[in-house]
């Protein structure tokens, strides 16, 4: 699922199940309450103040997150713990790359 995408109108892979089929059908556009004005508006907050934001998140929301038990939990079960500099990239990427 990860390289799959409806973007771009392209088609779906051959033999992908329904269920993966039915689910990114109804998630190929954003539902109908969806206050787009609002999305536009964090998205430019982002755009404007990305500096600031990626800052607080690298030296104060995700070491904070290290020390709650059940985010900690999985984190370590994947090995994201040894690699803090690749999780705080991960988390900084855009979700397009």
């Amino acid at each position: 699922m990860r390289y799959v995408t409806t973007a771009g109108g392209g088609a779906l892979p051959e033999g992908l199940p329904e269920v993966a089929r039915e689910y990114l059908h109804t998630t190929s556009s954003p539902p109908a309450w969806v206050d787009r004005d609002g999305m536009e508006k964090a998205r430019l907050l982002f755009i404007h103040n990305n500096v600031h934001i990626s800052t607080a998140l690298s030296f104060a929301a995700m070491p904070a997150c290290y020390v709650v038990p059940h985010v900690a939990k999985p984190l370590s079960a994947t090995h994201s713990l040894w690699y803090p500099s690749k999780r705080t990239a991960e988390t900084g990427r855009s979700p397009s790359v």
